[in-house]
């Protein structure tokens, strides 16, 4: 659901930049106090004639002024509406600028493009077009909302407080309004604008707003007025999603709260956090805290999952404990995740319904891991799912120092969103009724003293870093499974490293190089299984190493490529025929048609 904010009555496009610039006149069709081309610098005053229109270009965007409209220039770039109607919008570059907007009693950012209409005495109303505005309420030191695409927020100036924004057809509001659409032409954001329509009439096809039967008047064009469907009052209904929005309108932090059931029940509860930008170039991230459960009420049809998304990093801070009720899943949906000694578990943590997804859309740079989950962290679900998204930019997931336990299965990345996988300090897997998996999509896996667990006569443990992808290194990991099978890829070095550690497989393990490139064990490495295959076109123990194996072990390899049990390499012993320090593995040529598939 599209987040709160507070609308500002009085319309200031602030337009911050290092030095102070004058805005310019670009467009005047009618009659107005500056020509085309004029310059206006700080403490100008500019207005509109009846039946005319203008564009004026800031630092960071743009303002138009419809009829009768008057404006003054501040110092930085700032503007401040003093009546009539505005139109604000900021560049739509790739890291959108905020223009910082001040007036009478309020002041705000904008990142993106609204509607601005002041009446003095009468009404302030503000209705975003696309982006999203943080208005904050100068007498209430602290207090802000944020408006989304679609939402409009109507001011009585005389009200202390700020009035819930309705959602509104931004369709007819584009078509119609002389500022979107009359003798200026398309304004500059016009892509990002229809960009908003198309998603309102997506989510009007997917049943989450529906029209209602009045429209409000003003300063601007008649708008129908939609109703959410997450905020109808009725008791006995269930709708498919519903948006929550934190204590005090706060679309940054989400902290200590238990959510309890407003209205009609849901499927999908969601909480949207939005970051900040600040003063000083800084951002303030959005950020989960304390404890966060959800009432069972809440819900009212499967499937039941409390939704947590970010339009950035979102941060799980330490002690952070979010849960959900039985037979719900719990998922986060961030550009990036940073999880740090938090808990997180979804119902009794056993059921498949009661799953956990944790998704990185994007990547920070300031950070080691996309998706990271750090710290004594403990995350408990009937099955857990941590990915990057496709087309996300080749995400980063990293699980230190931290359990996740998951009856039914655990899944870490996915093969259409490419991400290198590193499971390091002491970190468990658990997954005792079901299998884990790691999918790189081709990047490098690391797991790194670590343990890994799944069922021990069904589960499978697989870590593929792609047929035609990144290496795979095994340190002092611990694995059990009934089936483990582990792949990596080099053009020409070392595609998998088992370096260390003990491997339990019930049934059969796998351990695959692909391409031109060598499997090589480091270390004293230990293995269970009746059947251990090895495949590569160079198989080596590294002088000084040994690899144990109580079971049978072909490998398959290069002729005189077999760098074990031979002068100036370590051993590898088995139960097959007898060679002069114990038992020798069965060697086979990599290309034998005998060799299984991964």
């Amino acid at each position: 659901m599209k987040t709160h904010s507070i609308l500002f009555f009085g319309y200031a496009a602030v337009l911050a930049c290092a030095d102070v610039r004058a805005a310019t006149v670009e467009a005047v069709k009618g009659g107005a106090s500056a020509k085309t081309a004029q310059s206006l610098p700080p403490g100008s005053s500019f207005g509109t004639k009846k039946s005319s229109q203008s564009q004026i270009r800031l630092d960071k965007g743009f303002v138009r002024l419809g009829s009768n409209s008057q404006l003054q220039v501040g110092k930085d770039d700032q503007v401040n509406l003093k009546e009539g109607v505005m139109m604000v919008g900021s560049d739509g570059a790739k890291k959108r600028r905020s223009v910082k907007v001040t007036a009478p009693g309020y002041q705000f950012q904008v990142q993106g493009t609204a509607l601005i209409a002041y009446q003095p005495g009468s009404y302030i109303k503000i209705t975003v077009l696309e982006g999203r505005i943080r208005v904050a309420l100068q007498s209430l030191l602290g207090e802000f909302i944020t408006l989304d695409a679609g939402q409009m927020l109507v001011i009585n100036p005389a009200d202390s407080r700020l009035p819930d924004p309705v959602e509104v057809d931004l369709n007819r509001l584009v078509t119609t309004s002389v500022l979107t659409a009359g003798s200026l032409g398309p304004p500059p954001t016009d892509p990002f604008i229809q960009a908003s329509v198309v998603e309102q009439s997506a989510d009007m096809g997917g049943g989450f707003i529906t029209r209602t039967p009045f429209a409000l008047k003003g300063a601007s064009p008649e708008v129908t007025v939609f109703q959410l469907v997450n905020d109808l009052d009725d008791p006995n209904a269930v709708v498919p999603t519903q948006n929550f929005i934190p204590p005090g309108n706060n679309s940054t932090t989400l902290s200590d709260t238990i959510i309890s059931r407003r209205g009609a029940k849901t499927q999908t509860l969601q909480v949207n956090l939005r970051s900040i930008p600040e003063d000083d170039g800084s951002t303030t991230l959005p950020s989960v805290s304390g404890t966060v459960s959800v009432d069972a009420d809440v819900f009212g049809a499967s499937p039941q999952t409390l939704l947590i998304k970010a339009d950035d990093t979102l941060l799980v801070k330490p002690d952070a404990n979010v849960s959900t009720p039985a037979n719900t899943a719990l998922d986060f949906n961030a550009k990036a995740l940073d999880i740090q000694k938090a808990q997180l578990k979804a119902g009794n943590g056993q059921a498949a319904s009661e799953s956990i997804s944790l998704i990185a859309y994007g990547r920070d740079s300031t950070r080691e891991f996309d998706l990271s989950v750090k710290n004594q962290t403990t995350i408990e679900g009937g099955t857990v799912r941590m990915n990057g998204a496709k087309g996300g930019g080749q995400q980063r997931i990293g699980i230190d120092n931290s359990t996740v336990t998951a009856p039914r299965g655990i899944t870490i990345g996915k093969a259409v969103a490419p991400s290198t996988i590193t499971v390091r300090n002491s970190s468990q897997l658990l997954a005792l009724a079901g299998s884990i998996t790691f999918d790189s999509g081709g990047k490098a896996i690391l797991v790194d003293n670590s343990t890994l667990r799944a069922n021990e006569t069904t589960g499978q443990i697989v870590l593929d870093a792609g047929e035609a992808g990144g290496t795979l290194t095994l340190r002092d990991a611990n694995l059990n499974a009934d089936v483990i099978k582990a792949r990596g890829h080099s053009a020409s070095g070392d595609a998998v490293i088992i370096d260390g550690g003990s491997f339990v497989a019930r049934t059969v393990l796998k351990f695959y190089a692909a391409g031109a490139s060598m499997l090589r064990f480091r270390g004293n490495v230990v293995i269970e299984s009746p059947h251990s295959i090895f495949s590569a076109q160079t198989v080596q123990v590294d002088l000084g190493g040994s690899v144990t194996s109580n079971g049978f072990v072909d490998v398959f390899v290069n002729s005189g490529q077999d760098n074990f049990n031979k002068p100036g390499f370590g051993t590898l012993t088995t139960q097959t025929r007898e060679f002069p320090a114990g038992k020798a593995p069965n060697v086979l040529p990599f290309d034998s048609p005998a060799r299984p598939a991964f």
